[in-house]
């Protein structure tokens, strides 16, 4: 049986077997993936603007966009790509959450360079 409650703190408790987690909902990533580039923006303190170019650039916002040549096999908002990127499943490339994570990580680190299309933008 599964029930989540919302209670007035903002909190979701989720009831799973008998054992009970508690998430603050405040935390939770948002739904849309606008929504979502926030978040992640935020998360990580790096420029939304800079996010969402680089991901209209590389996608189109499309989470299940795929470029595919000989040295290239990039999937997913972030068009991340496998070759390069070999410990990153197909699945993980296109889940928005993996993607804007992976995104937003890069950026906070300094290596945003690994996108062609940051390197237009900057």
């Amino acid at each position: 049986m599964l029930a989540i409650v919302v209670v007035f703190r903002l909190t979701a408790t989720t009831v799973i077997a008998e054992d009970q987690i508690t998430m603050d909902v405040a935390t939770m990533p948002p739904l849309s993936i606008k929504d979502k580039v926030g978040y992640y923006a935020k998360k990580y303190s790096v420029s939304e603007s800079v996010m969402d170019k680089v991901i209209k650039c590389e996608s189109g916002y499309n989470p299940n966009a795929n470029a595919h040549t000989s040295r290239e096999d990039s999937w997913g908002l972030v068009q991340i790509n496998l070759k390069a990127h070999k410990t990153i499943t197909k699945e993980q490339a296109i889940d928005p959450d993996f993607a804007l994570n992976f995104l937003a990580e890069n950026l906070a680190r300094n290596n945003g360079r690994i996108w062609t299309c940051f390197r237009k933008i900057k």
